[in-house]
């Protein structure tokens, strides 16, 4: 997974601001964005940005792929049951 990816991520597990989450990683704003468009931090920065997708969202990873297969199940249910019946046409 690219560093962008993860930067965006950390931002929506930890609800830090863009801001918040420069001054932890001590850069400027202007370089928090750079990263967050596509940009790759130096390695000391990067080792710490793993370190942090570590803690915030790789926890939540199990819940959210289960999540994300109660609703693939339920959507393909309503589908299901919106199929047209033979009785439905006759």
């Amino acid at each position: 997974m690219n560093y962008r990816t993860k930067l965006h991520k950390i931002l929506a597990f930890s609800g830090w601001s863009q801001d918040r989450l420069a001054d932890l990683l001590e850069v400027s704003n202007g370089t928090m964005s750079l990263w967050l468009r596509g940009k790759k931090p130096r390695p000391a920065v990067a080792q710490v940005i793993d370190e942090l997708y570590n803690e915030f969202v790789v926890p939540f990873i199990p819940t959210l792929e289960k999540r994300a297969d109660e609703i693939e199940a339920v959507f393909l249910a309503r589908r299901i049951t919106k199929l047209p019946t033979e009785q439905n046409h006759k």
